[in-house]
């Protein structure tokens, strides 16, 4: 998905997501390297740049209840 818009009751458009400089990052595994979440109501950005990724392995432990609510 390279954008996502979002609206309000009336069709008036609020926030627009953007993904931009997809690079494979694993072999058929792609990846947005910049996003941007405009607030096009308040005229502001955030904007988030990847500059390095690294594959790792969860524990299954990190999606339980009990881990969550610590």
């Amino acid at each position: 998905v390279l954008r996502i818009e979002f609206y309000e009751e009336g069709d008036r458009l609020t926030k627009a997501l953007s993904n931009s400089d997809i690079r494979e990052v694993e072999e058929g595994e792609f990846m947005p390297h910049r996003i941007v979440m405009a607030d096009e109501i308040k005229g502001t950005k955030t904007i988030i740049e990847i500059v390095e990724t690294k594959e790792e392995e969860l524990s299954e432990d990190y999606f339980t209840l009990r881990y969550l609510r610590r």
